[in-house]
């Protein structure tokens, strides 16, 4: 039995309505806001498979810290939440840099995004 393993760099450009939050694997460069509309430009991933690749779109409130290494890691909530978030932020800052000793590899990424959201059908 023969398994093929297709892997690729993304790079991603959305277009949004201007209210909305947009999310993706990396770190925004820029954006470009056209009346209703927004442009939100994203830098191009290292090499992932296809299935790792996110993007969310939606009302979000977040809240952020850093690991010790400068990663950025932030809590998305439903406007008017953070506060349920602010645990979740705690301990992933935690685990990051608890699995980046254990395992001797430093995340790959420069942020991890994590979103609480309400009746999510997968």
């Amino acid at each position: 039995m023969c398994f093929v393993l297709f892997l690729a760099t993304f790079k991603i450009t959305l277009d949004v309505p201007s209210e909305l939050v947009a999310l993706s694997n990396m770190p925004i460069t820029g954006e470009i806001v056209d009346g209703s509309t927004k442009t939100v430009f994203y830098q191009e991933s290292p090499v992932m498979s296809t299935y790792l690749v996110a993007v969310v779109i939606g009302l979000f409130d977040y809240v952020e810290d850093h690991t010790s290494d400068g990663i950025k890691v932030r809590v998305y909530t439903q406007i008017g939440k953070i506060h349920q978030g602010k645990f979740a932020l705690h301990v992933a800052v935690k685990i990051l840099e608890l699995y980046e000793g254990y395992f001797g590899v430093p995340y790959s990424l420069p942020k991890l995004d994590m979103i609480a959201i309400p009746d999510f059908a997968f």
